[in-house]
């Protein structure tokens, strides 16, 4: 550890370093005999490079001395673990009581489980030299450019120090890795939306028209009291965009239960965990531009009809 702060102490740019551990082991059932492989991660007691979103009891502090933090994954295979039990770790052919302080979330398929831990208490277990599974830098500048800057130094220092480094991730990567998924998934429901929409123009065109045909004779009567062109094609097309204003208020009031919905049956299939709701105010606002948009370029065509029919056309109207 103190060969890992020497080699970085003086890297531009770095703001701290947090050491974790690292053990795989086995979770206990109740009969002592069978058992759930899984893997504990052990960041230092007080660790300022994790915010997990916790579903019960607490995160560790510096004070748990056996306490122990587990996910939804291991809830999956023992749902019968509560928060304040005490569960049987083996770890290295040793038996350790640990107590569950806390239930955390995470998304993803994580197989074995992943438990945590203080990484003081695991040094302890293991009863050796301190090992190093990771070291966490928090940098100053969180930019792409300034994370790889850093990367790069630290590798050439981790080098000139002997210390064996398997491989360098920033957490812009990281972040972009797990959101290419989510991406994608937006992506596809926006084309999606797009189609809908289309379609839903189509439909509106097609009601327009109809209505056209329906009030050949109130055209008639406009044109006789010297109605002009454009007034008969304001007339249809604002008439469009109301009925698109409208089923825009009707889709937004829909979209709550709907996306409620869509959030918990897309987050259980693709991350095993349902998804946050959050209701875009600016895309809600967006849409209405696009629906004003989309019903008023719909209307055009039923409009233009309109305008084209001749007094002989009306008179002739049944």
């Amino acid at each position: 550890m103190e060969r890992l702060q020497n080699a970085i102490a003086d890297i531009p740019g770095v703001v701290s370093l947090e050491s974790w551990g690292v053990s795989g082991g086995q979770a206990l059932r109740s009969d002592g005999k069978t058992s759930d492989e899984i893997i504990i991660y052990a960041p230092p007691g007080g660790s300022q490079m994790i915010n997990p979103t916790m579903t019960s009891g607490r995160w560790l502090v510096k004070e748990d001395e056996n306490g122990v933090v587990v996910g939804n994954h291991f809830m999956n295979v023992r749902p019968e673990v509560k928060v304040g039990d005490t569960i049987t770790l083996r770890i290295n052919k040793e038996d350790y009581p640990v107590t569950v302080v806390g239930i955390y979330q995470m998304a993803g398929t994580v197989n074995p489980p992943l438990l945590y831990m203080n990484d003081e208490y695991l040094a302890k277990i293991q009863r050796g030299p301190r090992m190093v599974y990771s070291a966490r830098v928090l940098t100053r500048d969180h930019t792409f450019e300034a994370q790889k800057k850093v990367a790069e130094l630290l590798k050439v220092r981790l080098d000139e120090a002997g210390i064996s480094v398997s491989g360098i991730i920033t957490g812009v990567e990281i972040n972009e890795q797990a959101g290419f998924a989510l991406d994608m998934l937006v992506m596809i429901l926006m084309g999606m939306a797009v189609l809908i929409a289309i379609v839903g123009g189509l439909g509106l065109m097609g009601t327009m028209s109809m209505n056209v045909m329906e009030r050949t004779r109130e055209i008639g009567v406009m044109r006789s009291i010297g109605a002009v062109d454009l007034s008969i094609m304001q007339l249809v097309v604002v008439e469009g965009m109301i009925i698109g204003v409208i089923s825009w208020a009707l889709g937004a009031l829909a979209s709550i239960p709907i996306t409620h919905g869509l959030d918990y049956i897309m987050g259980m299939s693709l991350l095993f965990v349902p998804l946050d709701y959050v209701f875009s105010m600016d895309g809600m606002v967006l849409w209405v531009f696009i629906v004003i948009f989309l019903s008023g370029l719909a209307s055009v065509l039923p409009a233009r009809n309109a305008v084209r029919l001749t007094v002989r056309d009306i008179l002739a109207y049944e």
